[in-house]
């Protein structure tokens, strides 16, 4: 990929103009449709066409299950769709969003208000407020828990230079799905990407940037393999190269259920490391965060036309959902209710 310029990087986070001229876009700012197309491989044209066929919930299409754990994180699941149920289900991708179950608090400490204020800091250049709203989204994210955490120690960092506002827009700004810049400067130091991370970028961005994190990379992987076996593909090509992130494992449960390979279908970790030829994984996992934002883009924009509503939370909560176990059929839970 071409690098920035000297010029380029002055205009973009160098410049003596105020933050606010170069910020996030507002939840109501629509993506340049046409340029967006035209980022994707005809390869990720393809298989946006197929998500938007996945989300309609045309019969047969897709079915997803999978046991559940007794973490609170069901506790919403439970409560609202089925209060005994040893198990999660959907029919569709838009059912896997409606099954969204995660531990929510209402405003103002939801993830939506947490995110607006962390807009309205980057908005105003206001370092102190963009810490807490950092802060906060970790909180909320069950992330950067230690006090040692890379992602925690970034942030008070930037803070305490008085540059974390300019350093988050600089991110965005290569994350856009419209942008082509170099994402070197994802290197582990300079910006950082983790699944801490991912969530900083996308509550700047909401309807732009996604949280990329091991399920939603897990969740992909198993819809492309699925959709390159059904057209009668063997291997998985560049372009669809999701990498997926591991759940969490104790010495009873060590088994693995986010790794979508299957056969010669292979999906690397995100954690995977890299050599000193290749990119840096943050590099990696933002190339990831962008490609997969423009491929959900692209389905926004395709359900839009058939006149269906699909916002790209709804998109990336059912990529989240699915990708929690990505075994099924090898693994199933009760029946589902119908």
């Amino acid at each position: 990929m071409t690098q920035l310029t000297t010029q380029t990087v002055s205009s973009v986070w160098l410049s003596s103009r105020p933050v606010a001229e170069f910020g996030v876009l507002q939840p109501s700012q629509q993506l340049d449709e046409e340029k967006l197309v035209g980022s994707l491989s005809p390869t990720q044209q393809a298989f946006a066409k197929h998500l938007a066929a996945l989300w309609s919930g045309v019969p047969g299409s897709f079915e997803h299950r999978y046991p559940i754990t007794k973490s609170r994180a069901w506790k919403p699941w439970k409560e609202r769709i089925q209060p005994l149920s040893k198990g999660w289900w959907c029919l569709s991708l838009a059912q896997a969003a409606e099954h969204y179950s995660w531990p929510e608090r209402l405003a103002p400490d939801d993830f939506a208000s947490i995110a607006a204020r962390l807009r309205a800091a980057l908005a105003a250049n206001d370092c102190i407020a963009a810490r807490a709203a950092c802060l906060e989204i970790f909180r909320w994210g069950g992330v950067a828990t230690r006090p040692d955490d890379a992602s925690l120690r970034w942030v008070e960092a930037q803070a305490n230079e008085r540059a974390l506002c300019r350093s988050i827009l600089r991110a965005v700004e290569l994350l856009r799905p419209t942008s082509s810049h170099s994402l070197t400067a994802f290197d582990g130091t300079d910006l950082l990407m983790n699944s801490a991370m991912t969530k900083i970028y996308a509550a700047a961005v909401p309807d732009g940037i996604i949280i990329y994190d091991g399920r939603v990379g897990a969740a992909l992987g198993l819809l492309a393999r699925k959709w390159l076996d059904g057209i009668g593909q063997s291997v998985v090509p560049p372009d669809l190269a999701f990498r997926w992130g591991p759940n969490q494992k104790t010495p009873n449960k060590n088994v693995e259920t986010r790794d979508p390979s299957q056969g010669a279908f292979k999906f690397d970790c995100l954690y995977k490391k890299s050599t000193a030829k290749q990119p840096h994984q943050a590099e990696v996992w933002a190339g990831l965060v962008r490609t997969a934002s423009r491929i959900l883009g692209e389905v926004v924009r395709l359900l839009k036309a058939e006149k269906q509503g699909a916002m790209l939370l709804s998109l990336e909560r059912a990529l989240f959902m699915v990708g929690f176990d990505v075994r099924y059929p090898l693994v199933t839970a009760t029946p589902m209710a119908r």
